[in-house]
C-alpha cells in the first residue's frame, strides 16, 4: 500500500513556479534585441559549451580540498 501511494505521489503534477518579468528599454529596443540575439548565438555554439565545461572543471578542481 505504501509503495502504491509513493508512486501515486510521484506521478501527481506539481504546480509550476515561474517568474514572469518585463524587460524595459528606453529608446534602445534594437540594441537589446541584438544583445539577446548575440547571447543566443553564443550559447548555441558547441565550442562555447566546451569552453564553459573546461572552466567549470577547473573551478571544481581549484575549490576541491587538496589531499
Amino acid at each position: 500500500m505504501k509503495k502504491a501511494l509513493a508512486i501515486l505521489l510521484l506521478l501527481m503534477p506539481l504546480p509550476a513556479f515561474c517568474l514572469d518579468m518585463d524587460f524595459y528599454t528606453y529608446d534602445g529596443f534594437q540594441e537589446t534585441v541584438d544583445a539577446f540575439t548575440r547571447l543566443a548565438l553564443i550559447f548555441s555554439d558547441t565550442a562555447f559549451m566546451g569552453f564553459a565545461a573546461t572552466f567549470a572543471i577547473f573551478g571544481i578542481l581549484a575549490l576541491s580540498p587538496a589531499r
